[in-house]
């Protein structure tokens, strides 16, 4: 079993209890330290099915299905727009795979108690900082699409299949699942999906998510473009889901934006952690049908979504040597710059359809700060907006 402590993972600098001196919005996202407004004791208000969701309002919808480490229920955050077309958020908060890194060093956020309307409330003021979810900027081409924000208590990167036993504590590690009925509600409730009750009966399907059996998630829908997205552990979940949201949107362009949340390849990314990961998660189980390498290698997820996908864009967003990332990892910075420049070399640069825009430096994740953040002169947020618009310009941007 991978030894956290030799291998010197994370030491400090992503655990909970340090996250939330810097407010609870900074844990979510992965590490930003920007400020947290309080709502005090105002809570978003709380729906219970799609359509009562205000338009360009947040609110919490409660999902059946989805669920936290703890057991405690959970859901999402909805923000109604005047489009069929969806931003889907995965929010971010570090990652844990054993009683040592769950709950004695507290590395995953939300894990021991649970996520609720009242975490939601107490971050949902920031959410229109990040960019993309900003309805008042003429420049966003998301601002009148409906927004989703998944949140994240399952320590294992949203793509987890495996309730675990740590000395005696049951540990839900069921991320995978908590997409799928996610999914399974806002999929069919957009104009033009599914059938008139909103359901389907359940069949097995061979997708490129997998085989799976589904309850009528693969609509008909009036969605003609979903951006799928999310921030370190939710930049990874992004990758990983990234095939189950494509087919469930099988009439749609699903469009991937990865922020600081890059599955290293080996052996950059030791090779006996990812094993410890990919076994204490279950994520063999969620991994894309014909996925060459997915087994041991977590950055095959990409070259399989780029290739079965080649309409869609991907987009990679990362600090070349990542503070968080490459403690998680137990390497250097330059171990890290190396395990990205080597995937943008064998996975982005082979592709017509996926680009990186790689900014040097130990910073982690940009999603509130593209408009400020500039690498070779470009902004990330010009260089998103190139990608979402089609730019055939669109290229890789490296120190």
């Amino acid at each position: 079993m991978y030894d956290p402590i030799s291998a010197n993972v994370l030491p400090h600098y992503m655990t909970v209890r340090r996250l939330a001196s810097i407010g609870l919005t900074a844990l979510l996202l992965g590490g930003i330290a920007i400020a947290t407004v309080c709502c005090g004791d105002q809570e978003p208000a709380t729906i219970t099915s799609f359509d009562q969701a205000p338009e360009r309002e947040w609110a919490w919808f409660p999902i059946e299905g989805m669920e936290c480490a703890d057991g405690q229920p959970t859901g999402i955050g909805l923000s109604r727009g005047t489009s069929n077309n969806l931003v889907i958020y995965m929010a971010g908060g570090g990652a844990c795979w054993d009683h040592q890194s769950c709950y004695e060093q507290e590395r995953a956020s939300f894990i021991a108690e649970g996520f609720s309307v009242a975490d939601f409330g107490d971050m949902s003021s920031e959410l229109d900082g990040f960019e993309l979810f900003d309805r008042d900027a003429s420049d966003n081409p998301a601002r009148d699409w409906t927004f989703v924000f998944v949140p994240y208590c399952t320590g294992d990167l949203h793509a987890g299949t495996v309730v675990a036993d740590y000395d005696g504590r049951t540990t839900r590690h069921v991320g995978r699942a908590n997409v799928q009925a996610m999914l399974d509600q806002i999929a069919p409730n957009l104009v033009g999906s599914g059938s008139e009750s909103g359901a389907e009966p359940e069949t097995e399907t061979e997708t490129e998510s997998g085989t799976e059996t589904e309850s009528g998630t693969e609509t008909e829908s009036g969605t003609e473009r979903v951006v799928l997205t999310g921030s370190s552990a939710g930049g990874y979940g992004a990758s990983f889901n990234y095939g189950l949201v494509a087919d469930t949107f099988s009439n749609a362009r699903v469009d991937m934006i990865n922020d600081g949340g890059p599955p290293l390849p080996l052996p950059h990314a030791p090779a006996e952690l990812m094993t410890t990961w990919i076994t204490a998660w279950g994520l063999t189980a969620t991994a894309p049908a014909g996925c060459q390498g997915c087994e041991t290698d977590l950055s095959a997820y990409l070259t399989t979504h780029f290739d079965a996908h080649p309409q869609a864009r991907f987009a990679l967003l990362s600090y070349t040597e990542d503070g968080v990332i490459s403690d998680y990892h137990g390497i250097d910075g330059s171990t890290m710059a190396l395990g990205l420049e080597t995937m943008r070399v064998e996975s982005f640069v082979p592709t017509s359809n996926a680009r990186v825009f790689y900014k040097s430096g130990s910073g982690h994740t940009m999603a509130t700060e593209m408009h400020d953040t500039l690498a070779g002169g470009t902004s990330a947020w010009s260089w998103v907006l190139a990608m979402l618009d089609d730019d055939p310009a669109w290229s890789d941007i490296t120190p």
